[in-house]
């Protein structure tokens, strides 16, 4: 299995509305655009660039939760889905939702 080009990675506007997935050790990384007659997907593009140059940061985000569920990682997923909800619930009383 190959790996990714490594972090940090940046998205970057061009003049022509497009956006550029950077870093700065590789450089251009991927480039997003409009596809012709796609006016409505324009909308998009800078979130969808940002979280693509997110990647590697929620990448390792989530291998460090892993990590961390050290006594998690031999229970069945019943265990691990409730004690996620507890902690979705804790999320929602702290923003008052």
């Amino acid at each position: 299995m190959s790996t990714h080009t490594p972090g940090p990675w940046a998205a970057i506007q061009r003049d022509d509305d497009c956006w550029d997935i950077y870093s700065d050790v590789h450089g251009n990384i991927a480039t997003l655009h409009d596809p012709i007659g796609f006016e409505l997907v324009m909308d998009n593009i800078e979130a969808d660039a940002r979280l693509i140059a997110a990647a590697p940061d929620l990448l390792e985000f989530i291998e460090s939760i892993t990590d961390a569920l050290g006594p998690y990682k031999d229970l069945n997923g019943h265990q691990i889905v409730h004690d996620a909800y507890k902690v979705m619930r804790v999320i929602r009383e702290v923003n008052n939702e």
